[in-house]
């Protein structure tokens, strides 16, 4: 099965498409593995399995091709085609004589194949061996292989808002790159959302266009799939690297994949120097996008970094005794955008793709990252205005704690507004400063309308809360260092936060539990 998509501009043509494999051999069942974007492996249905395996985009003199259907003979005819290419064919004839090869083209395998080229102008073409009119001209997006109605539609919406964006934006070269990437990540972030590879489609999306210069393959991106909090929520970080013949996906929790497109097209030792390239850009933070998958929300934010450590809105932090990991300073800014400026909290949304061009870091944000190198890379940095509030839920004589800062006080009655007996404490001046009982503010008096004050918050959807610990270490001096971790409960966070201390430290340094903090997205920036 397959999903692949093609369209054009009228200065450029753009192919992209999955990596899925279906399988019949009960040796390629991956049940129980994920992809490299956390999908689900394994059965598909009786006696197929579905697995990320393939690349699927080819290129070669000027053309760019993605294939749906059988692998073994659509590789077969795109070498005929290109075959006649390098005997100065054009592609027209090149595409006629390959497919008159076969007398019986029709009976082969079923294939489909979308065909990218420039001539003057951009050229988009559908090869169909089940089709009465085996090659057809395509103008508008096409989609070929086994398409989902809801990938389907996601991608139409994007493809329109991009269109306007590009003609808005009088069709600059430069923005026909900033089409590509947002439509191919609008692919991976709903793969990662929805799970499609248990629909026969998903893995990594590869891509690329062509124009007048020639074919632009997709430079080397790093997705970070991680859920409203990247600070706590961070699930992997999945880097996908292309050459014309070579698809590597490097990621945190499992061996890079290498996946060829075309085996005969290169050699062991050019396979083991691209898997060694892919790797090390990687351990170094070389990528030219960083694409923010969301899962909570099915929200995708594009940092275009260009391949530097340092942006306005996203700094790298690169450790050579740490290989396959890498560290980020967020700013609040990206932090909002990867959660949809917490607007779509507790709601269904449809697709969204933000896209930030490169903006080098001023002075103040330079400084602030120099600062937090100095410490220890796990510490939660926190104020006395982050725990300036303890929020205390009573029942009959037990009490639960929490800790929060002044904005989090109406969230925190909104999230638990059916509790009996709720008391706000000033910790500083250890006045109570509110009084909630049975549905209703008894303390202040002049407070009111409570429910108008609610509607404008988002709703809490997640149970986790950040528990923080005391460390002491060598890093911290004589001065604990806070650690926190986002957990159900406290069973739940000593075991996150001692796995958390092993990766900094590599031992299980003693902690001091130290309270919780009421996590809400929207209020804890």
């Amino acid at each position: 099965m397959t999903f692949c998509i093609g369209w054009k501009t009228p200065i450029s043509s753009f192919i992209i498409g999955d990596s899925a494999v279906t399988s019949y051999d009960v040796s390629a069942n991956h049940a129980g593995s994920e992809s490299s974007f956390k999908e689900p492996q394994g059965n598909l249905k009786q006696g197929e399995y579905i697995f990320e395996g393939a690349y699927k985009v080819l290129s070669d003199k000027g053309v760019g091709f993605a294939l749906a259907g059988n692998s073994v003979f659509g590789i077969q005819l795109i070498n005929e085609i290109t075959m006649r290419l390098e005997l100065g064919l054009d592609i027209q004839t090149a595409l006629t004589h390959a497919v008159n090869n076969y007398q019986d083209f029709s009976s082969k395998p079923s294939i489909e194949i979308l065909i990218s080229y420039f001539d003057g102008e951009p050229q988009l073409f559908t090869l169909k061996n089940k089709r009465t009119q085996f090659l057809k001209e395509e103008n508008g997006l096409t989609i070929i292989g086994t398409p989902l109605p809801v990938l389907v539609q996601a991608v139409n919406d994007i493809h329109f808002t991009s269109t306007n964006f590009w003609l808005e934006h009088v069709g600059l070269p430069e923005n026909d790159e900033v089409f590509f990437i947002k439509v191919l990540a609008t692919l991976q972030g709903f793969s990662s959302h929805f799970n499609t590879m248990a629909d026969g489609v998903g893995g990594a999306y590869t891509g690329l266009y062509i124009n007048k210069s020639g074919v632009n393959l997709q430079q080397d991106i790093c997705y970070v799939i991680t859920g409203e909090n990247p600070e706590h929520d961070t699930l992997k970080l999945a880097s996908v690297h292309v050459n014309e013949y070579l698809l590597c996906i490097v990621n945190t929790n499992s061996a890079a994949l290498l996946i060829s497109n075309n085996p005969g097209n290169t050699t062991q030792e050019e396979a083991e120097q691209f898997h060694k390239k892919s790797v090390k850009n990687f351990d170094e933070g070389h990528f030219k996008y960083f694409i923010f998958i969301n899962t909570f929300l099915h929200v995708s934010t594009i940092i275009d970094i260009n391949f530097k450590h340092e942006h306005q809105l996203l700094n790298l932090d690169i450790r050579e005794d740490k290989p396959k990991t890498l560290g980020f300073f967020m700013s609040p800014q990206l932090k909002e955008l990867i959660n949809d400026k917490y607007e779509g909290l507790g709601k269904p949304q449809e697709p969204t793709v933000y896209y930030i061009p490169y903006l080098p870091p001023d002075q103040g944000v330079s400084q602030q990252v120099k600062d937090l190198k100095l410490r220890p890379r796990n510490e939660h940095l926190l104020t006395s205005v982050d725990f300036r509030y303890k929020l205390i839920i009573k029942n009959n004589d037990d009490e639960e704690v929490f800790f929060g800062s002044e904005d989090i006080i109406l969230p925190f009655l909104k999230h638990y507004r059916e509790q009996s007996e709720i008391t706000v404490v000033d910790s500083i001046t250890d006045f109570i400063v509110l009084e909630y009982e049975l549905g209703k503010v008894t303390f202040p008096d002049d407070f009111n309308e409570l429910d108008t004050h609610f509607e404008s918050i988002p709703p809490k959807v997640r149970k986790e809360d950040i528990f923080l610990f005391d460390v002491y270490c060598n890093e911290s001096g004589e001065q604990p260092i806070f650690v926190s971790v986002l957990a159900k409960n406290k069973t739940e966070a000593d075991k996150k936060i001692a796995e958390k201390n092993v990766k900094e430290f590599g031992e299980e340094i003693p902690v001091i539990y130290s309270g919780k903090i009421f996590y809400h997205p929207a209020y804890n920036k």
